[in-house]
């Protein structure tokens, strides 16, 4: 069988670019504009633009980069932009969001798209693969002469090289949020790149409504189910911590997080014994995986015969997202309301809400 085992948790990749230089904004009049969830970035109104200050979610006093989104100043981001290349997958979903599919030139890692409407722009070719061997193409971005590149930063990696040339560089930190409506906000600086600011925050707004929603009727069950995520690899198994992006679901859809005593949003190495005796009386355990073919109990096992002894396995309370059908790396930035509705629906099943799951499912 062809099957990847992957942590429950949104990675991206590292694609070799680090953090564009800064620019220096000062402008007294500035409207500081909402945000909600998001740590990473903050957002200011002037006159004649919008300046942004994007931060490192899981460390605020790191600066990453200071950007000024301007009409008319041509020493920041002429905005609206034409063009953009993206570093990402989960960016696209802000596009097709922002009805703003047509800007994009060019995407990394595109053999990982889901989404139907990129699909079709890459098989047309109005999106080009960005990636030559494990690099960007560096000469596939000077012939497309994108107005702006939208990446992560990530290790060491180096964006003059680009800026050099005149092409500027803006940083998404969307992944290292540790909220999942913080991943979803930050459509709002996408908002300001594409001249629609205010359509991004009427998006969020609604997705944050129908997360809110979710979350209050989760509130309401007393009996709440303990869940776990993680995997193994080698003598290790490898758990969020309870500031993490999947701590913070599992909690809002009403259940216990098992690794709650792990402080932080990183993924602590527990040695693979300890870790069983923590998960063995859980009730739920969470997944994400990537398998061409029909996923069950039996490959559970192949895993590990071990966690036959599991709770969560006698009673057959494994959940999975397969990213091999589900676009877990891209739309569903966007969708966190649908990811909360799944696994409130797993932990309680008896409740009386939607039947439909949309990323996450109990595994057969």
């Amino acid at each position: 069988m062809n099957k990847i085992f992957l942590l429950l948790c949104l990675v991206a990749a590292g694609c070799g670019l680090s953090k564009p230089k800064n620019k220096v904004l000062g402008d007294s009049s500035a409207e500081k504009l909402d945000v909600t969830y998001a740590t990473g970035f903050a957002i200011s109104k002037l006159d004649e633009g919008f300046s942004i200050v994007v931060r490192n979610p899981q460390d605020t006093s790191q600066i990453l980069g200071t950007y000024l989104f301007s009409k008319y100043d041509t020493s920041g981001l002429l905005v609206p932009i034409e063009t953009a290349v993206l570093n990402s997958t989960t960016f696209g979903a802000f596009f097709d969001h922002l009805d703003a599919l047509n800007t994009v030139k060019g995407m990394t890692y595109t053999d990982g798209v889901k989404n139907q409407r990129i699909l079709e722009l890459i098989e047309s070719g109005d999106i080009a693969e960005m990636i030559s061997g494990d690099e960007i193409d560096f000469e596939r971005m000077l012939e497309l002469n994108p107005d702006v590149v939208l990446a992560y930063s990530f290790g060491e990696a180096d964006f003059s090289r680009y800026e050099e040339l005149g092409i500027p560089v803006v940083l998404l930190m969307d992944y290292k949020e540790s909220h999942p409506l913080g991943r979803a906000e930050w459509i709002k600086v996408v908002g300001c790149i594409l001249g629609k600011y205010e359509e991004a925050e009427a998006i969020f707004r609604e997705v944050e409504e129908a997360y809110i929603a979710v979350r209050n009727q989760a509130m309401l069950h007393s009996n709440l189910p303990s869940a776990f995520t993680g995997s193994r690899y080698g003598d290790f198994w490898y758990a969020p911590g309870r500031d993490s992006y999947i701590a913070n679901f599992i909690r809002d859809a009403g259940a216990q997080y098992t690794f709650d005593h792990i402080e932080g949003q990183e993924s602590a190495e527990l040695d693979f014994e300890q870790a069983l005796t923590t998960i063995s009386e859980a009730d739920y355990w969470g997944l994400v995986v990537s398998s061409e073919e029909r996923f069950t109990s039996k490959d559970i096992l192949e895993m590990s015969p071990l966690y036959e002894n599991l709770k969560a396995f006698k009673e057959n309370q494994i959940f999975i997202c397969n990213t091999a059908e589900k676009d877990y790396f891209g739309d569903a930035v966007m969708e966190p309301h649908l990811i909360l509705s799944d696994l409130h629906q797993i932990f309680h099943p008896n409740t009386e809400t939607d039947s439909t799951f949309h990323y996450f499912k109990p595994i057969p």
